[in-house]
């Protein structure tokens, strides 16, 4: 199994490759991770405007620890 991005690798201006699991982004489309000055989030940009990171934090699944990594990302 491929390992989702891990949350302290990821930073503004990176590429993700989302996942199958998303009805915003299409399989294996790549996001260019930018921050909303707003909030001071990360997001990439979906179908529906804005795709936040912070929804997509790993709980405790498939070995990996609770909020290590962005569940449905992969780095470029």
């Amino acid at each position: 199994m491929r390992e989702f991005a891990r949350i302290n690798e990821v930073k503004a201006g990176d590429t993700l490759v989302a996942d199958g699991g998303f009805d915003c982004l299409r399989p294996g489309q790549l996001c260019l991770v930018k921050t909303d000055p707003a909030s001071d989030t990360l997001y990439v940009e979906c179908s529906h405007g804005q795709h936040a990171l912070e929804g997509q934090l790993g709980g405790p699944f498939g070995g990996f620890d609770q909020d290590t990594h962005y569940v449905g990302f992969y780095k470029a």
